[in-house]
């Protein structure tokens, strides 16, 4: 687990960010265009240490940064990854809606990079998925 903090963070530079998330050129890329400047605090946080190899559990408000701050150390992660085939991440969430926007925010982190994403739901035509 990360240690609790009620500490406000100052705001750093686009520079810190890319540090922070040690990025391919083309993950930059998008993360520019989604319109990430400056890691939030969960991300300064969580990104080094799921880098490193560590898990996190974590907790923080909506609209804090928790979808990026997983989504890219797995894309940094598996950036060069060639094989395909096999699941190199698995994501479980307790409702459909949440499934969705992880999916939406990866396909958007992802836009240069050939990894594949595959949204699974419970309840929908396996086909169709």
């Amino acid at each position: 687990p990360l240690p609790q903090t009620q500490q406000t963070f100052p705001t750093i530079t686009q520079a810190k960010i890319l540090r922070v998330t040690e990025a391919h050129q083309t993950l930059l890329k998008s993360i520019s265009e989604v319109g990430y400047v400056n890691p939030t605090p969960i991300q300064q946080l969580a990104i080094p240490t799921i880098l490193s190899g560590k898990d996190v559990v974590s907790s923080s408000i909506t609209g804090s940064g928790k979808t990026a701050a997983f989504l890219l150390p797995i894309l940094q992660r598996y950036f060069h990854a060639a094989a395909v085939g096999y699941i190199r991440a698995l994501i479980v969430t307790p409702t459909r809606e949440l499934a969705i926007q992880i999916h939406e925010e990866f396909e958007k982190l992802n836009k240069y990079t050939k990894l594949e994403a595959c949204l699974v739901i419970g309840g929908s035509s396996i086909q169709r998925q």
